[in-house]
């Protein structure tokens, strides 16, 4: 069944999260997945969590009429909450929550990332 709109929101601004592999991520990848990524990203970890942690702010938006606009406040909205709810859950991580729209963008390619940024 639907989830009542609050908590809908609630759970777009505060995220669930995990780490796996010593590394944050929105849900556990699949055994097969991870894989694929180990493989296709020659063992680059924190592309693999870009590659799996990225979310398109059409699908987080929901059904509801949107401009561009709106969609790009709503997206920096999120960036600052999520970075928030990192530091907390995170604090001795460098979590990034990344959101860089480009002009040239259509608006279903608008994407929020979470990654971190690890020193060797």
């Amino acid at each position: 069944s639907a989830l009542p709109e609050p908590l809908r929101l609630a759970q777009i601004f505060v995220p669930d999260t995990t780490v796996y592999a010593d590394r944050v991520y929105f849900q556990v990848p699949s055994a097969e997945d991870y894989a694929d990524w180990l493989e296709f990203t020659d063992g680059d970890l924190t592309l693999i969590q870009a590659l799996a942690n990225h979310q398109h702010l059409l699908d987080l938006y929901g059904d509801a009429p949107v401009t561009r606009v709106q969609l790009i406040e709503f997206g920096y909205r999120l960036q600052t909450t999520w970075q928030a709810v990192m530091q907390q859950r995170y604090p001795e991580r460098q979590v990034v929550i990344a959101f860089d729209p480009q002009d040239e963008d259509d608006m279903d390619e608008i994407q929020i990332n979470l990654y971190e940024e690890i020193t060797a």
